[in-house]
C-alpha cells in the first residue's frame, strides 16, 4: 500500500484497527481548500478494498463502515 503515499493528499494516515492495517488519505475541494473526505484502504487476506467517505465522520465512525463479513445468498 505504500504506492499510496505522495499522490497529492491533504494528509496521509495509518491506523491499526482489528489486526488490518488502514490508509487514510484526505483530499480537499481545489476550488475551496477545504477537506471534502476521505479514501480509506486496507488489504485482507490478499484482496484490497477501498471506500471513499464525506468529511464529517469520526475515524472510530469510519472505520466501523469499512468492517465487512461474509454472507451467503442461496
Amino acid at each position: 500500500m505504500n504506492e499510496l503515499y505522495g499522490r497529492g493528499a491533504l494528509s496521509e494516515r495509518e491506523i491499526e484497527y482489528n489486526g488490518t492495517s488502514y490508509v487514510f488519505l484526505e483530499w480537499m475541494d481545489p476550488a475551496t481548500g477545504e477537506s471534502v473526505g476521505y479514501t480509506i484502504n486496507w488489504v485482507v487476506a490478499g484482496r484490497s478494498y477501498s471506500a471513499g467517505i464525506n468529511t464529517g465522520y469520526t475515524d472510530e465512525e469510519m472505520l466501523a463502515f469499512c468492517q465487512f463479513e461474509v454472507v451467503v445468498v442461496e
